[in-house]
């Protein structure tokens, strides 16, 4: 049978076979664990981010929904800007204005002053003078309608004259700046 040295050698390589089944069995459970923890973790990073495009496409979308009503924005802010050799179109519409309104309107304007811009859009104010003659009801229904036009223009100055009483004639004096696009 086995002698006490061959019982002992069997016995040191049963238990040194065991300890290497084991320590192989760990390397493996070691291996195989980090990898479904890489590959858990960058699921969890997928869901974040599949969450997070789903409420930015959310958000575009209500943006989108929002924006609409505005059109074609781009080309409404260009024709407010009439060009610096094209403001005939401002004063067709301050004329048509005047006429419809049926006042006496008096306009004078001065050479365009650019801006030192290094926008895209290049800038100038051109300086005018407006003197409207009318009775108050109709010169009320005039600035109403000149609030309305459809051009960049500031207001710095007004100034009304009156005779007494509503249906005496009123002078309204607006000194003003119309923004142009340089060509």
């Amino acid at each position: 049978m086995f002698t006490e040295k061959q019982l002992k050698l069997e016995v040191a390589s049963s238990l040194i076979q065991a300890f290497i089944a084991v320590l192989v069995a760990v390397v493996i459970t070691s291996i195989i664990g980090n990898k479904i923890r890489q590959d858990s973790d960058a699921m969890r990073q997928k869901a974040a981010l599949t969450h997070l495009l789903e409420n930015r496409s959310a958000a575009a979308a209500g943006l989108k929904e929002k924006l609409a009503p505005l059109g074609d924005i781009d080309a409404q802010i260009e024709s407010a800007f009439p060009t610096t050799d094209n403001v005939l179109d401002f004063v067709s519409a301050m004329e048509s204005l005047a006429q419809s309104a049926k006042i006496t309107q008096t306009l004078h304007f001065e050479a365009p002053t650019p801006f030192d811009s290094d926008e895209a859009l290049s800038l100038s104010a051109m300086d005018y003078n407006a003197t409207l003659t009318g009775e108050i009801n109709p010169l009320i229904n005039y600035l109403k309608g000149f609030e309305n036009l459809p051009f960049f223009t500031q207001i710095s100055s007004i100034s009304i004259t009156s005779g007494s009483g509503w249906q005496a004639e009123t002078t309204i004096h607006l000194v003003a700046k119309l923004y142009i696009r340089n060509k």
